[in-house]
This record gives structure tokens, sequence and C-alpha cells, in this order.
């Protein structure tokens, strides 16, 4: 029996310019937990800030106090490690989703993105791009959320068309500008601006009904 016409788009045997750019991700468990983070970081990043300054104030607190009674005892250590577990919540999250695989193979998605929208090899319903909230990269990956529960993780050495072309065209379709992961090193206004932008377009985003790609489960978030 032939493939059908969608199966053929998909496969790259026919309609090939239908797609502009496409890409792939294998997940495994260290790039789970990057996500977990980035997600972290970009719609709870106020959060790690009140943390890290509320951490940091203990400490400063405790040295202050050190030698008059026992609060600094408690304070210095507490301040340590709320300092070091900024990120706790991400990794006991990214641990939660690594458990639900139990031994089973992790997610090996491809992307399409045709001028309307992403469609991947698992999920058959168009995302549009008006629904991207948030453009995000590192040096390994490239992060289209599409709410603060939901993202396309794109491995940079898979994009096929460039990624500079591939950066430039999402920029276009969606109105947004790629970013850094934020960074409490380098906050700054400019930083606190877009992490507001970030988080009230996700918020607006949570009544969307798409129920697109969510490393291939798509309760891996709640």
């Amino acid at each position: 029996m032939g493939k059908t016409k969608n199966q053929n788009s998909r496969d790259g045997t026919s309609e090939q310019s239908r797609f502009r750019y496409t890409a792939r991700m294998k997940y495994t468990a260290d790039a789970i937990k990057r996500l977990c983070i980035v997600r972290r970081n970009t719609f709870e990043f106020g959060k790690k800030v009140i943390m890290a300054v509320c951490a940091i104030a203990m400490i400063v607190i405790g040295l202050l106090m050190s030698g008059s009674n026992g609060t600094a005892i408690v304070l210095m250590p507490v301040g340590c490690i709320a300092l070091t577990g900024l990120n706790a919540k991400a990794r006991g999250l990214a641990d939660q989703i690594i458990k639900s695989y139990d031994g089973k193979e992790y997610p090996h998605l491809q992307y399409f993105f045709s001028d309307s929208g992403i469609t991947t090899n698992e999920v058959s319903e168009e995302c549009p791009y008006s629904r991207i909230v948030a453009l995000v990269e590192d040096n390994e990956y490239l992060y289209l959320f599409q709410n603060k529960l939901a993202a396309f993780m794109i491995d940079r050495e898979t994009i096929k068309g460039g990624t500079d072309g591939f950066k430039s065209f999402m920029e276009k379709k969606t109105g947004l500008e790629f970013c850094e992961p934020f960074n409490i090193l380098k906050f700054n206004l400019k930083t606190f601006k877009r992490y507001l932008e970030f988080t009230q377009a996700a918020k607006a985003a949570n009544g969307d009904g798409y129920q697109g790609e969510r490393l291939g489960r798509k309760s891996w978030m709640r």
C-alpha cells in the first residue's frame, strides 16, 4: 500500500518544499535536567532571585551575629543550603520525569517548520507560531516554549537549513527574540522586564487548548 500524502511530507519523500526547516531532538537524562533548569530560569526566575537574596541575608546576618548567640549557628548553614539549592526544584522535577520512563527509551523527536506552524513526528496537530511565548537558547539547544509547561527542545546541530537562518525565521514568525537563560549574576532591569514579559505571556497561554509535545508525555509537567 502506498504512503499517504501526510506520511510522505513527513519522511521527506515528497512535498519537501513545504517545510522551511527541520530539526531533531534525542532526549537523554542530562537533556531533561537541562530543560527543567532552563524552564525554571525562564518562568520562575523571580522566585530564584528572592531565594538568593534571602539566603545571602541569612549568611550576612549570621556572620554579623557570630559569637553573640546561637542564632548565627542556625542562620549561616541554612543560608548556605538555600543558596546552593536554587535549582533543587528543577532537579527534583527532572528526577520525577526520568523515573517515569522506568528504563524505557527517551523520546526521539523530529520537528517540521512550515510557514504556518510546527509539527512533530509524534503529534499531528500543528502548533501555530503565535502560540510560542518565549525563545531561549544556550550553547547546545534551542527552546521554543508554548507555555511554562511545554516546550520544543531542539539540538542546534540537527537543524537543516542553518541555525542562524532558523533563528531569524523563528523570530520573524513569533515576533520574539532569542535570549540566553536568565542568570542571577547578570540580573538587571532589562532582564527583569523580559522575565515579566515571559511570565505574563505564559500565564495568558495557560488557557490555550494546544496539547503538543511535552517530552513525549502530556502529563510530564503536572
